[in-house]
């Protein structure tokens, strides 16, 4: 079997792409998953992160909404200047800066008078540091206390402002008694394996990407191509051949990651242990996985493009594929629905559903049937080689 021999030969001198893409990216995802924590919490404290409040309208609504914040807060204070805003929000002094613009009051309390059930509130200025992660939780704290004034004012519509806004205050005070209770779930005991299972799609992905394109690009094309056609080797078993010997490389790049996995960081050795079913199931998965990326390198060869070109492709589709399925974030839950309907046109997305359905406890027939879908675009992509490789004879 010379064509087998000469693609584990060209295989071989590829060591450098294995330890980078699979060793490499393998051991990656191993110190991302063995820092991962599952902290247990005791009590729940409110967050009160660094806030200033410009207050531009000086009315007795302004006063109030400033005074409410403050209590949620650790009011800081910053001078009503371009420069000096710029500056706190820059150095981290005030991460988040309200700044309630004159007439405020007013067009607020005209807002609730002219339509009670839908009024056109003004908006209040703010700014954000880049870095700042509590953006969402003062909004939605603003946005409360405008809603218990919305209420008071209309529902109290006889009372004076002050007691309006004592009725606003007193609203917005109201909160609930908050305790942690701790549960032991069975489907995510082993959260750390599955997010492993669902890492190792990027660089099985990256990997045989570059690999396998490798292989049959110098062997489809150039000198070695021409050597070969004037062989008493028939094209066909030329091609049986070599993909023989990609799918050595598929069995060993896909053996790897799985052996990874049960180093103690990532805990697969006690989901073995404990579920061998769910653990070979898994396996199984990235395995098929594991062809599907093959079969994209096979079909990436076809185009006989230069390694350098080859490389940045499996470069750009790893990552592109790990992004959009979720696979770093361990899935799509906190994706638009833009981003998830997008995601569905690649088979990371699949895999990633399917490693989901067994953390989840889904039956197995959810399993399967994303995994045939794997499979599908395993197929597709094949056969979609075959049909630019027929092309390319025929020019």
């Amino acid at each position: 079997m010379p064509a087998f021999r000469l693609a584990l030969k060209l295989i071989s001198r590829k060591r450098t792409f294995i330890a980078l893409y699979i060793i490499g990216l393998t051991a990656l995802g191993l110190v991302l998953v063995g820092s991962v924590e599952n902290p247990t919490f005791d009590h729940f404290e409110e967050n009160k992160p660094d806030v200033a409040v410009i207050d531009r309208d000086h009315s007795e609504v302004s006063a109030a909404l400033t005074s409410y914040l403050g209590e949620h807060t650790v009011p800081v204070t910053v001078a009503d200047e371009r420069e000096a805003i710029q500056e706190a929000s820059a150095r981290n002094v005030a991460p988040y800066i309200v700044i309630i613009p004159e007439h405020y009051g007013d067009d607020l309390l005209a807002a609730f008078a002219a339509d009670p059930a839908e009024p056109q509130v003004p908006q209040l200025e703010t700014v954000i540091n880049y870095r700042f992660f509590n953006g969402y939780y003062l909004d939605a704290l603003t946005d409360g206390y405008l809603a218990a004034l919305r209420l008071a004012v209309t529902g109290y519509s006889d009372l004076p402002l002050a007691d309006q806004l004592a009725k606003a205050d007193a609203a917005a005070a109201q909160s609930v008694d908050i305790e942690v209770y701790h549960a032991d779930v069975e489907t995510n005991a082993y959260a750390n394996p599955m997010f492993y299972f669902q890492w190792l799609a990027y660089p099985l992905t990256a990997a045989l990407m570059v690999l396998v394109s490798g292989v049959f690009s110098t062997v489809l094309h150039g000198e070695v191509r021409r050597r070969n056609l004037a062989s008493p080797l028939s094209s066909q078993k030329l091609s049986s051949q070599v993909a023989l010997g990609t799918m050595a490389l598929v069995l060993i790049s896909w053996a790897i990651v799985v052996a990874a996995g049960l180093l103690p960081m990532v805990g697969g050795f006690e989901l073995l242990l404990n579920q061998p079913a769910n653990f070979a199931i898994l396996s199984l998965g990235g395995l098929v996985y594991a062809m599907v990326c093959a079969a994209i390198g096979f079909l990436v060869s076809q185009f006989g493009l230069r390694p350098q070109a080859e490389n940045g492709i499996a470069n750009i589709v790893s990552l592109s594929f790990a992004f959009l399925s979720g696979v770093f974030m361990g899935g799509t839950a906190m994706f638009s629905e833009g981003v998830v309907a997008v995601a569905h046109f690649i088979p990371t997305y699949w895999y990633s559903e399917a490693v989901l359905a067994i953390q989840q406890g889904e039956p197995l027939g959810t399993f399967w049937g994303y995994t045939g879908i794997v499979a599908l675009f395993g197929v597709a992509f094949y056969c979609t080689a075959l049909l630019v490789g027929r092309l390319r004879v025929k020019r």
